[in-house]
C-alpha cells in the first residue's frame, strides 16, 4: 500500500530553498507535524483509492486499520477494487495484513483465490502518522510546502513536489500530500497530470484516532484449501 502518488505548479521549491520571514518551511512544518505523530499509536479509517488515465481507470475502497506493538509496525486493510480497460470491467477483492514483520496479501478473482507471503517494504508498512513520514517523502520526490487548503472542512497543511522517478507514478508530474493541522494525520494525496488533471487520489475518511483494536487482527490465516505463496525468501 504506497503512501503517495503525482502536477502543475510553475516551478517547485528545492529543499534548501529560502524562505520569507514568517513563511512555512519544510523543516518548520515538521517540527510541528512530528510530536502529533507520536501521540497517535493506533487508528482506524476508510481508505478510497482512485486512478484515471486514458483507457484505464480503477476504484478501491474499504477498512484500513493500524497500530503500533512492541515497537513494529502492523496493518490490516480490505479492499474492493473495480477495474476498467476500455469496454472491460473487472471487480476483485483483497485482503492485506501485516503483523509487523511479514505481510500476507489474499485476493480473489473470478472466484479464484491466491495468497502470498512477503516481507513488506518501508511504505507498505507506513502509517499516515508515520514518525519518518517526511524522510519517505523526500525519498520519491523534490518537496516544497504549498498554501494551506480544506479537506473536507479541516484546515490542512499542504506539501507538493516532483517526483523523482515516473516508473512509480506513471502519468503524474505532481503530488499533493495534505496534512490535518489539528491531529497531523495524512488526510489524502492527490497526483496530478501535466495538464493538471487528477491522475490520481487516496483519501482516509472516518478517521478514529487511538482506538482499542485486538492484536488478533493482525494474524493471518489462509483460508482452507488455498495455498500460501512464500515470497520471503525472493
Amino acid at each position: 500500500m504506497k503512501v503517495l502518488h503525482l502536477g502543475l505548479f510553475a516551478a517547485c521549491l528545492s529543499l534548501t530553498a529560502a524562505a520569507a520571514p514568517g513563511e512555512e518551511t519544510l523543516e518548520s512544518l515538521e517540527a510541528k507535524l512530528k510530536p502529533k505523530w507520536k501521540e497517535i499509536k493506533s487508528l482506524s479509517a476508510t481508505v478510497v483509492m482512485s486512478t484515471t488515465m486514458p483507457g484505464v481507470s480503477m476504484k478501491m475502497e474499504g477498512p484500513y486499520e493500524f497500530m503500533m506493538k512492541d515497537g513494529k509496525q502492523c496493518f490490516r486493510m480490505e479492499t474492493k477494487m473495480q477495474q476498467s480497460f476500455g469496454d472491460q470491467k473487472m471487480e476483485m477483492t483483497g485482503l492485506y495484513v501485516c503483523d509487523g514483520d511479514v505481510m500476507y496479501m489474499l485476493t480473489e478473482n473470478m472466484g479464484q483465490k491466491s495468497c502470498m507471503k512477503m516481507k513488506p517494504d518501508a511504505s507498505q508498512m507506513q502509517s499516515p502518522a508515520a514518525e519518518n513520514m517526511f524522510e519517505s517523502l523526500r525519498q520519491q520526490m523534490d518537496m516544497s510546502v504549498a498554501p494551506d487548503e480544506k479537506v473536507d472542512g479541516k484546515d490542512a497543511y499542504v506539501i507538493q513536489g516532483k517526483p523523482k522517478t515516473q516508473a512509480s507514478m506513471p502519468g503524474v508530474t505532481l503530488t499533493k500530500v495534505y496534512f490535518d493541522q489539528k491531529t497531523g494525520m495524512m488526510l489524502k494525496t492527490v497526483g496530478l497530470g501535466a495538464d493538471g488533471s487528477t491522475v490520481s487520489e487516496m483519501t482516509y475518511k472516518d478517521v478514529k484516532l487511538n482506538p482499542a483494536i485486538s492484536a488478533d487482527r493482525f494474524k493471518f490465516e489462509a483460508p482452507e484449501g488455498v495455498p500460501v505463496m512464500d515470497m520471503t525468501g525472493q
